[in-house]
């Protein structure tokens, strides 16, 4: 099933379960004055041959930046690419990001693609008629076009650190699966808008697009849906998108139309990322049947960072370090048998985005007891299985945790209990932090 050229076709971990958008990946910093935004020109009957292109604050819009394409539906990028399903080639385009050495057939026998995602390591791309989510590595080579199955005219995709997600267009569901391409749900998040067509992510939340001139927002777990989070259709009418994507501070969507004429208001919206501000035709000079925004700006930084004091001190030690060994934060206590010892702990967002900090931790051994409190609340059992979360938060917030450290009565004398807690950004596991508290028997 492909999209109807009449109608639209639609980027501190647990609760939360995520990882950062087409736009999250390990993308290198581009500098404002260098930021894109890209988009597929699908063109009336899927005609198109072009992919946009404008700088990122809506200027100097190109809707003839590259050519050559067989109906470039859906864009991504990364820190050296422009990527581009081609519905009509059934191909995956490639470009440098200033549009030179474009190759229409990056990826072959794509089959008639609409969604392309890209991350550190692969090219994802959304196969619209066979129900697939195809794979590549990054070079092109090693293409898997049965990697993920069952999907229901899958229509744009996204990828972060933990899963991929795809639209399913027949029936209005968005998809999800592991990286590895295990445990899909083809109806992680359900009851959205069938026909419509895009979906994105970043550190908090999955977005997709309607079939009403809405773009909804769930969290990253599926949870707390709303199909209207953006609603633009008291200034746009009923039109409908075609693609969605995120950066560290905006929203982009695209207006898919076959039949544009003089006053029709089709383009690229933007809003920000708590969906204020909402401008419909951010871009409006795109080009016949806009599809599939990408942006290569405001790459999002993600840092976890761990604190540690005892009880008994009067300030923290850690903040602004950054170490998985927690070398130069830790803290120690020597006490008698039978004796507890309190360590206070904070978990904290130094990334520039929102996000979520997951919390591992030791647990009890023979000589000692460990306890963890979030407030009055007992979570020692999330800690010390890796699945504690301390939900979103905004950059420079954090969220408090006691390690409680019993030593029991037949613990012998000079044993040492050395509990090391991680904190790692649901957004990048790789920029992680760590505090060691320590207990010694007298």
């Amino acid at each position: 099933m492909r999209p109807d050229p009449e109608q639209p076709r639609t980027r501190r971990w647990w609760v939360l379960e995520i990882l950062v958008t087409v736009a999250l990946i390990a993308l290198t910093a581009v500098a404002d004055a260098d930021a894109s935004v890209y988009w597929g020109v699908l063109g009336a009957g899927h005609l198109g041959t072009t992919i946009g292109h404008s700088n990122l604050d809506g200027s100097g819009a190109n809707p003839s930046f590259i050519g050559g394409g067989s109906g470039p539906c859906m864009t991504a990028v990364d820190g050296t690419h422009l990527y581009w399903s081609n519905l009509d080639g059934a191909t995956i385009g490639r470009a440098n990001l200033d549009g030179t050495s474009a190759t229409q057939s990056f990826i072959a026998g794509a089959g008639p693609a609409c969604g392309v995602a890209v991350d550190g390591a692969h090219v994802y791309w959304a196969d619209i008629e066979a129900g697939t989510i195809g794979r590549a590595n990054l070079d092109g080579s090693g293409a898997n076009h049965d990697f993920i199955t069952g999907a229901s005219s899958p229509c744009g995709m996204a990828v972060d650190g933990s899963h991929v997600y795809w639209y399913n267009a027949a029936t209005g569901t968005i998809g999800r699966a592991d990286l590895s391409g295990a445990s899909p749900d083809q109806a992680f998040i359900t009851a959205a808008t069938s026909g419509a067509c895009g979906v994105a992510v970043d550190g908090a939340h999955v977005f997709w697009t309607s079939g009403a001139a809405t773009i909804g927002r769930a969290n990253l777990n599926g949870t707390g849906v709303d199909h209207s989070f953006i609603d633009v259709s008291p200034l746009i009418g009923g039109k409908g998108g075609c693609g969605v994507a995120v950066d560290g501070a905006h929203i982009y969507w695209a207006y898919y139309g076959s039949t544009v004429t003089a006053g029709d208001r089709y383009g690229i919206g933007r809003a920000n990322l708590d969906g204020t501000d909402a401008n419909p035709l951010f871009i409006p000079d795109t080009g016949l049947g806009s599809c599939g925004p990408a942006v290569d700006a405001v790459v999002n930084s993600y840092q976890a960072d761990s604190l540690i004091k005892r009880s008994k001190d009067a300030s923290f030690v850690g903040d602004g370090t950054y170490d998985a060994s927690a070398a130069g934060q830790s803290r120690k206590f020597t006490t008698h048998r039978g004796k507890t010892k309190v360590f206070d702990l904070q978990l904290q967002n130094d990334g520039d985005t929102s996000d979520a900090v997951h919390v591992s931790g030791c647990g009890s051994s023979k000589a000692f007891k460990v306890t963890y409190l979030q407030g009055s609340t007992n979570v020692t059992g999330q800690v010390s299985s890796g699945k504690f979360s301390t939900g979103t938060l905004v950059p420079g917030a954090a969220q408090a945790l006691k390690l409680k450290i019993k030593v029991k009565g037949k613990a012998k004398r000079g044993k040492v209990k050395s509990c090391l807690v991680t904190a790692t950004p649901l957004g990048n596991p790789n920029k992680k932090d760590a505090v060691r508290g320590k207990v010694k028997v007298k």
